[in-house]
């Protein structure tokens, strides 16, 4: 009988311990998963391109970063601090962002360490195209925008010019990923998969459209998004003869574009 009991004692001790070994796995993923957690009460303390500043919380860790561009967001400096148990800001990292028509490089160093870690990524790679078989989107109806400029809309009420209506010409879908960019990094991959050019110029409309997105993707912790583009043209009347476009870009966190990050950014181009 104390034979039967004891071997009843060790398969117990073995099935929990076997249930242990599977759980704690579970349990560690379920700790990675949560451990990445929006980043809250996003606040922008200065907005000026030369010197954003900005903190955030995560993990209930308070940060603080600083940052400069250029006014084509091709070249960002920031400085990532962290706030410690006496209420003051430590610089933990700096970061170089630099991005050409075709790659970003991102050179981040460690305060404490001094390593510096380089990341490269293909634009293209980063924002996907999913419509087979289209190369280039500023070729619209047979005819080029590549003179065109991008203006307000009131550009177009200040000619004599008689013009239709916005027409529809067709709409285009990409998807980008973010990776764990600073707010002006991300606002620059935005820009260049909201306008489709590289690091083309916006209107003032547009660009604090598209800074709005950016805090949300930030806010949110957002990995990946997906974007759709609707293309309007407009013609000289009585002719096929385009004098401008109007696109309507929506910017969503999923896949089926059913959860809309904020407002749609809607730039223009004017001949």
């Amino acid at each position: 009988m104390r034979k039967v009991k004891f071997i009843q004692t060790i398969v117990v001790l073995l099935i929990t311990i076997f249930i242990f070994n599977i759980m704690e796995p579970l349990c560690n993923t379920y700790a990675e998963i949560n451990s990445e957690k929006e980043n809250k009460n996003l606040v922008i303390i200065n907005d000026d391109i030369d010197n954003f500043i900005y903190t955030y919380t995560k993990n209930n860790i308070k940060y603080m970063v600083k940052e400069n561009s250029t006014k084509d967001y091709k070249h960002i400096y920031s400085e990532i601090y962290m706030k410690n148990e006496s209420n003051k800001y430590n610089l933990i990292e700096t970061r170089i962002f630099d991005m050409s028509n075709t790659e970003i490089t991102n050179k981040i160093k460690d305060s404490k360490t001094q390593k510096i870690k380089v990341e490269k990524d293909n634009i293209s790679e980063l924002i996907e195209s999913e419509n087979k078989g289209i190369n280039k989107i500023n070729k619209l109806n047979n005819f080029s925008l590549d003179n065109f400029k991008m203006l307000d809309e009131a550009r177009i009420s200040r000619t004599k010019i008689e013009t239709t209506n916005w027409k529809y010409s067709q709409t285009l879908k990409t998807s980008s990923k973010i990776k764990k960019y600073t707010l002006l990094a991300v606002t620059a991959v935005i820009t260049t998969a909201v306008t489709y050019s590289f690091l083309g110029p916006v209107g003032s409309a547009a660009a604090n459209g598209i800074s709005v997105i950016a805090q949300a993707i930030i806010s949110d912790n957002i990995p990946n998004v997906w974007i759709t583009h609707v293309f309007y043209l407009k013609f000289m009347s009585g002719t096929y003869m385009a004098v401008g476009e109007k696109k309507v870009t929506s910017v969503y966190k999923n896949s089926a574009r059913t959860k809309r990050i904020k407002s749609p950014v809607t730039t223009y181009y004017w001949n």
